[in-house]
């Protein structure tokens, strides 16, 4: 009911009492949580908009500067996923916005000014005219009572999406940004002056650590690279969004309050649970999984597996682990970063990734990221061979144990024997639901209705309805008997006819399939040869044929007394090709799909029906007609051997070659060696094919070369392409028939004897050992036969070339793995680089690569305790440091906390104080990481307590800046100084005191740290003692540490100049600070140099409380400082009405026209753009005088002020009391940097002081200023 209709009902419904009750609640918080609701679409709008800005991509179209890692198509796929979710919601929120009337709090709110298609504004409660609707209050708040909590949801699902976008691509230069923010935010307890001055250390460490974008971005695209190759995922398209299009509206949609489904959904539960739905064949199970992946996938992580696609390409059950873990990978930077882990990890078994292996990583991934859902469709469909299908279902319960995760399964009922795995344990908990005829009926009506509408437009309605009705009687609940059917339904036919052709339509699929197959027997020979031929390639062909593909397909296997067919011949794809050569023939086992893409006959697929008839389908035999009828279609070796033997026809044709765009080419050149395994190998028929493309068709095997192989930028010849596929015999005829050299370069890998190494190919390798071939030749992307064997962990193989006098001392002119030791240590393998240290490979432990890595530096990073204890033991030296980083092993070990190979590298003579490109000993690594065992371990070795990097920074200054205690006490106990100070001229107490680290303090103090030492002894810096920087970033336990810490108050406050801690606690109202200053110096009466005391600066901060508490200790109001300013001037400085107010009423204050100072009160607020100042001013007596200032050049008005400063609201109120200025606009812009006087920000030209590096004037103080700094320069900087 909606909120109309319940407020209309009220009196005739009793029974609804109850739940009126609670949407009344739901109603009475109308206003706040619409209010947050819309703030958190605003925020959502406003992120995507900033997404789209630096990822190059808004929805349609990618721009020239995009994001690089929307070059991977998987990448890209994931993200226009996100925006059709995001434009989905959006519609729905747009359209449901519509039925909230809202109430007068948001009339003065107007829609932001940007909108894109897929975000735009929330338009607030105005409708098409402008117009607030003028709907009742309390309808407005029974709607959102009945529809709020979907709005909110709507609106955070909304969230979640942008959300995973910048998850999925991060900002470019996060750190660039962090860095700015931190230099140019003005934190509340710290002025900017004081921010640089405090963190400029922590500013420094983030710029050491910026990495270029570019760089990073590169290193990510190769890691994705790796990480594809390790999960080894085929490219085969899923058809969901096929699946999810294929839903009539309406539909499936009843699951989301199936009580397994909601039990399976409920937070409530925190452990690992199993949603298993199962049904009949034809139930519609895959669109129902569709449906609830398109669902949660809006708010969740999601990584869904269709299984038909992965069948047909020959993929086992564990595909379904690799695309799990690939999709996951390309979601979330954090998956990506958990895969590359465990991919590199020390053990890792080979190059493709084990069952074992994916599971750690599975699992790893999903305890890291909480509320995963896995989903998986169709694993009946993966053939019984041995426990696949029960291994795949145990792998994945121990990676989803002891998780949040929720697995979902949709199959066929006859996995039962398998799922048991999942039913005989208490985590996850499985929920099982068997999909019944009452579940569909409603879809199944609403699906008839959609195909009998279609079909037949030109009935009546009520014809329509009727024999829909009829054909949902005869479905028994399956949505595919239905669509099996439709070909029967023709619109030319009477209603009479149609209600025959239904009432003789067989029952059930198995009745359907039963007598389509007899249908095709009763065609004609060459119909029924045609048929078996297109069934045969629709069943074995690794993916699905377009119509263009199968066409050529069947002219080859027509022409079988022709060599070579020509393919101009083709016939033209047309709707009549369709349905006469393919339909007609095949009757409703094969359905033709169009893509979303392209509509063109040519360009659609061919696929058999259904699994079920697939199944079928591999328990018949041909009709007799059909050459070699002995042979059934479960006959897989026999079957893929005659596709090997089509593609082969195909690429050996010449004119396939010469065509421009031959269809059919592209598969058969990408997939005969495929058919070839499958077919068992090298029979003497596809070896003759082989044989003639290889070694008697020059210019096809060339061809043919550069489209299997189009990443070799040298070619290979006939042996190294045979040696890559396996073709054992192929390779004995190139051989025989001396085609090419043993030996020859060419092709990625190099050389045939690499090409086996890098695909395993053990009885290729041993035939080109036994021919001699030499495992010596550089060349190809791993260098050597050997390293590519030790890359790819091919252990036998590699010992195996050892023994062939592979020599590994090569050293190969690559990026990295220059060297066989290299290789082993890179691929984690320790009992391979012993091995090679043992064959001589110790002449070669000092090379680095291009990157500055020896091998003991490498092994060290990779954490390999036996590596490196066998590198040092073969005399390597440990003191050799990284080419760029000066970074030593022994640091690399620190860094990384490997104590036990720290105390190798040490005991064989690691130089403890070698510094690396920071001037950081290993000591000050260890110090910033905590590390005590480390620390003292290195102090037991040697380590020097006092040396400083190039920011003057000792160990101890890193473990105060770190805040770690307990290394800065185990420092300290060792000796440690405390008066050392940074390039910064801070003492490990001063940085302590402006961290606010009281412990820290205390312990500086009990070892005599001095807290009257400024900044700045020379008198150049800004000379802060400890006790002004905690009392200007409002740390009162450390200010209270300091003043007890028996010195004086005069003392501890040091020579500052120009603020006090009393004037500084003032300005930033820190009360509780001011009351402790005040406690160790009651008068509290210093002058800084600008002759301003406390109370001057209390009404510049604009604090009530604090300026209350100074009148209270005596301080006098009508003080002004050096420049003949009154607190009116400050307090108008400040924008505060309340100061203002307060400071106008004492007695004997000035008049807020003060002509002994350069500038009024009156421009001073002018500055700040307040109208009501500026009125109170003037209501007060102030008159406008105008200011001749010298830079920049001009006469300034309060009016020329307020325009100066961009104060558009003022000057634009037509209240405003201010006379306009004629003069032309002076209007500058803010430079992002604040003014050492006023302490406001800064517009346009700054006056920069050339003795410290924060410290600046406007142009309005300079003048007044700065002879108080005579020793000083100035620079003038413009704005930018």
């Amino acid at each position: 009911m909606d909120a109309a209709g319940l407020a209309v009902g009220l009196v005739g419904l009793p029974n609804d009492i109850l739940d009126l009750h609670e949407r009344w609640d739901s109603a009475k918080d109308f206003d706040s949580q619409y209010r947050q609701a819309l703030n958190t679409w605003d925020h959502s709008r406003i992120r995507l908009h900033e997404w789209i800005s630096y990822a190059g991509y808004d929805g349609e179209s990618l721009s020239d500067d995009h994001h690089i890692r929307l070059d991977d198509p998987d990448v890209l796929a994931a993200v226009k996923n996100d925006f059709r979710s995001i434009s989905d919601i959006t519609n729905w929120l747009q359209r449901r916005q519509a039925k909230l009337p809202i109430s007068p709090a948001y009339s003065d709110r107007s829609p932001s000014d940007f909108s894109t298609k897929f975000l735009m504004a929330p338009a607030l409660g105005h409708g098409r005219n402008g117009r607030m609707r003028s709907s009742s209050p309390i309808r407005g708040f029974l709607s959102w009572a009945t529809h709020g909590k979907q709005f909110t949801e709507r609106v955070q699902s909304l969230a979640a999406i942008v959300g995973r976008l910048f998850d999925l691509l991060p900002p470019p230069g996060f750190l660039h940004t962090q860095i700015v923010k931190l230099e140019n935010d003005t934190d509340e307890s710290l002025g900017n002056e004081d921010a640089l001055t405090v963190f400029p250390e922590v500013i420094r460490r983030l710029h050491d650590l910026q990495l270029d974008e570019h760089t990073r971005l590169q290193k990510f695209m190769l890691e994705r690279r790796e990480i594809d190759s390790w999960l080894n995922v085929p490219r085969v398209d899923q058809e969901y969004d096929m699946f999810v299009s294929s839903r009539v509206d309406g539909t499936c949609d009843w699951i989301f309050q199936n009580p397994a489904y909601l039990s399976w959904q409920s937070t409530a539960i925190q452990t690992g649970r199993v949603l298993w739905i199962h049904g009949p064949p034809g139930y519609g199970k895959t669109v129902l999984c569709a449906r609830i992946v398109e669902v949660l996938k809006e708010t969740s992580l999601l990584a869904y597996a269709f299984s038909s696609a992965y069948v047909q390409a020959g993929s086992k059950p564990d595909i379904v682990l690799r695309v799990w873990l690939s999709q996951l990978t390309r979601q979330s930077t954090i998956a990506h970063e958990v895969v590359w882990n465990h991919m590199t990890a020390p053990g890792a078994v080979g190059a493709v990734a084990s069952r074992k292996e994916m599971q750690e990583a599975l699992k790893s991934i999903l305890h890291e990221l909480p509320g995963c859902i896995l989903t998986l469709d169709g694993l009946d469909e993966f053939e019984r061979s041995g426990n696949s299908r029960g291994q795949l279902l145990e792998t994945t319960k121990l990676a989803i144990a002891e998780t949040d995760t929720r697995l979902l399964m949709v199959s066929r009922g006859d996995i039962s024997s398998e799922m048991s795995i999942m039913k005989d344990c208490a985590d996850p908990i499985l929920h099982e639901y068997c999909l019944s005829d009452d579940d569909v009926k409603d879809d199944i009506v609403r699906f008839s209705n959609v195909v009998v509408d279609t079909k037949l437009p030109s009935q009546q309605a009520n014809v329509r309805h009727a024999l829909a009705h009829q054909m949902v009687e005869k479905a028994g609940g399956m949505f595919l008997w239905v669509r099996m059917q439709e070909p029967q339904l023709e619109d030319y036919k009477s209603r009479a006819a149609l209600e025959k052709v239904i009432s003789k339509m067989p029952k059930g699929l198995f009745s359907t399939y039963e007598r389509t197959w007899r249908e095709i027997h009763h065609l004609g020979d060459d119909d029924q040869e045609r048929a078996f031929s297109i069934l045969r390639w629709a069943i074995f062909a690794f993916r699905p044929l377009t119509v263009a593909e199968l066409a050529v397909a069947l002219l080859l296997e027509a022409e079988t007394e022709v060599e070579e067919v020509d393919l101009l011949e083709t016939p033209s794809i047309t709707e009549e090709y369709i349905n006469r050569g393919i339909k007609r023939v095949c009757g409703s086992f094969i359905e033709v799909r169009a893509s979303e893409l392209d509509d063109l006959p040519s360009s659609r697929t061919i696929h058999i029906v259904h699994t079920s008839a697939k199944d079928y389908l591999l328990l018949q035999r041909p009709g007799a007609a059909i050459e070699g009828a002995h042979t059934s279609l479960a006959d897989v070796r026999a079957h893929h051997k005659a596709l090997a033997m089509t593609c082969l026809r195909l690429v050996s044709n010449d004119a396939a070659w010469k065509l421009v765009d031959s269809e059919f080419r592209g598969y058969a050149a990408h997939e005969w060696p495929y058919h070839v395994r499958a077919a068992g190998g090298e029979s003497p028929d596809i070896t003759a094919r082989i044989d003639q493309l290889f070694t008697r068709r020059p210019f096809c095997f060339e061809s043919w070369r550069k489209l299997f192989f189009p990443e070799d930028d040298q070619a290979g010849g006939p042996l190294y392409y045979a040696s890559m596929l396996n073709l054992s015999v192929t390779m004995r005829i190139v051989k025989d028939k001396q085609i090419g050299s043993l030996d020859e370069v060419g092709g990625a890998h190099g050389t045939a004897l690499q090409a086996t190494c890098a695909q395993g190919h053990e009885a290729a390798f041993e035939l080109l050992l036994s021919w001699g071939a030499d495992p010596n030749v550089i060349a190809g992307i791993h260098g050597t036969a050997l390293i590519c064997a030790i890359y790819y962990h091919r252990d036998k193989m590699a010992t195996k070339l050892l023994d062939h006098r592979a020599d590994p001392t090569l050293v190969v002119e690559r990026d990295w793995k220059p060297t066989a030791l290299h290789a082993a240590i890179f691929a984690k393998r320790p009992e391979m680089a012993e091995l090679l240290l043992q064959r001589g490979a110790e002449r070669s432990i000092s090379v680095a690569d291009r990157h500055g890595w020896t091998p003991l530096t490498a092994a060290v990073c990779d954490g390999s305790f036996e590596i490196v204890r066998a590198l040092i033991d073969s005399n390597a030296d440990p003191n050799i440091p990284h080419a760029t980083s000066k970074r030593t092993a022994l640091e690399s070990a620190a860094v990384n906390g490997q104590m036990e190979i720290v105390r190798y590298l040490l005991e064989h003579h690691a130089e403890p104080n070698a510094r690396n490109e920071l001037g950081n000993t290993v000591l000050h690594i260890t110090t910033i990481k905590g590390d005590l065992g480390m620390i003292q371990l290195l102090l037991d070795h040697g380590a020097k307590l006092d040396l400083v990097n190039r920011d003057g920074e000792t160990p101890l200054v890193q473990a105060v800046l770190c805040k770690h205690a307990e290394a800065a006490d185990l420092l300290l106990r060792s000796g440690s100084v405390t008066s050392s100070s940074t390039k910064y001229h801070r003492t490990p107490l001063h940085i302590a005191s402006a961290h606010g680290d009281a412990a820290m303090v205390g312990l500086l103090l009990r070892y005599g740290a001095d807290p009257t030492r400024t900044e700045s002894p020379s008198g150049t810096g800004p000379g802060y003692t400890p006790l002004n920087l905690a009392a200007v970033a409002e740390h009162r336990a450390v200010v209270d540490l300091l003043l007890h810490s028996g010195q004086s108050i005069q003392v501890l406050y040091g020579a500052r100049e120009l603020e006090t801690p009393v004037n500084r606690a003032a300005f930033h109202g820190h009360l509780r600070i001011l009351e402790l200053l005040f406690e160790g110096d009651p008068k509290g009466t210093s002058t800084d140099k600008y002759g301003r005391t406390a109370i001057h600066w209390a009404a510049l901060g604009g604090s009530l409380d604090t300026f209350d508490y100074l009148i209270e200790k005596g301080f006098d109001p009508l003080a002004e400082d050096d420049a003949r300013q009154t607190i009116l001037h400050f307090a108008a400085a400040s924008g505060s009405s309340s100061m203002v107010q307060k400071v106008l009423q004492f007695p004997g204050i000035s008049g807020p026209t003060q002509t002994e100072a350069v500038w009024t009160p009156l421009h001073w607020a002018s500055r700040r753009g307040d109208s009501a100042l500026v009125r109170m001013l003037i209501n007060a007596g102030a008159t406008e005088t105008s200011v001749q200032s010298s830079d920049p050049a001009s006469s300034f008005t309060p009016w020329t002020i307020a325009e100066f400063h961009g104060n558009t609201g003022l000057i634009s109120d037509p209240s405003c009391p201010l006379q306009k200025d004629d003069m032309p606009g002076l209007a500058a812009c803010s430079n992002g940097f604040g003014c050492e006087g006023c302490q406001a920000e800064i517009f346009g030209p700054r006056f920069h002081c050339g003795t410290c590096f924060d410290f600046d004037y406007c142009f309005m103080c300079m003048p007044t200023l700065k002879h108080l700094h005579p020793e000083r320069s100035w620079e003038r900087i413009d704005q930018r």
